[in-house]
């Protein structure tokens, strides 16, 4: 079974994210600009959880916003969705196949 999950190129508080929409009331947004892997990690986490219900797919939204910078930071979202969504479907296969 899969779930579509949005994902989002959005400027907050002059800083440009990448906002995962788990459907939970915790915020997963990714800063562009920060080397702090701990929110990576956190997402990476959360998908692995997902992955023992369902398999997770990782959809970048429509853009929507304009601001400096939006296009790249999109393309380099699309980039990461694409090996993330690789990496995701690996794991849930692994634990597919270890259930």
């Amino acid at each position: 079974m899969e779930k579509n999950y949005k994902v989002d190129v959005i400027y907050k508080d002059e800083k440009i994210y990448l906002k995962f929409d788990f459907e939970t009331d915790e915020e997963y947004m990714i800063d562009f600009a920060s080397e702090d892997q701990t929110t990576i990690r956190n997402i990476f986490y959360k998908l692995v959880e997902l992955c023992y219900k369902h398999k997770p797919i990782l959809v970048l939204s429509e853009k929507t916003d304009d601001f400096p910078g939006c296009d790249l930071h999109r393309e380099i979202a699309e980039d990461y969705i694409v090996d993330l969504n690789k990496e995701i479907e690996l794991i849930y296969f692994d634990i597919k196949e270890n259930d």
